[in-house]
């Protein structure tokens, strides 16, 4: 495409797919051969059902009232003990406030999640077990402090 094509405030130049960017596409390739050679999905599958197997049971055990969702290496964390959680709008019911202060919690032990007002995350194929254990240690920390 040939950006000098068309000129003044009418138009705008967009390039295609990585614009043919010659790094972009050699980064792309790379991360295609990582994913057919490496057990990058069972990795972070695994480590996303651990986190969410030991924070619903480090919640319970401590009566906190949050309970996870999430399907593979997703994680959300929902301050709410209304069981079971169904569909979005269970954030409804989520007491933010709580959220929120575990939140700034986490961020101040160095873990950031997205969205105060929903925790959530996304395993990467660069955690490991210890970053799982880290994250359990610090939220359960966080739980007894708070019953």
């Amino acid at each position: 495409m040939d950006h000098t094509k068309y000129r003044g405030t009418d138009y705008a130049y967009h390039g295609g797919t990585f614009a043919a960017n010659a790094i972009t596409m050699a980064a792309g390739l790379a991360t295609i051969n990582v994913l057919e050679h490496a057990p990058v999905y069972q990795h972070v599958d695994k480590l996303g059902e651990r986190l969410r197997n030991e924070l619903d049971a480090a919640f319970e055990e401590t009566k906190f009232p949050a309970q996870t969702t999430g399907i593979g290496s997703v994680l959300a964390i929902h301050t709410t003990d209304k069981k079971p959680l169904r569909d979005a709008n269970c954030q409804t019911m989520a007491d933010q406030e709580l959220s929120r202060d575990m939140f700034s919690h986490l961020l101040e032990n160095g873990i950031l999640m997205l969205l105060p007002e929903t925790l959530h995350c996304a395993i990467s194929y660069s955690h490991s077990e210890s970053d799982i254990e880290q994250l359990v240690s610090t939220i359960e920390r966080y739980a007894r402090s708070k019953h």
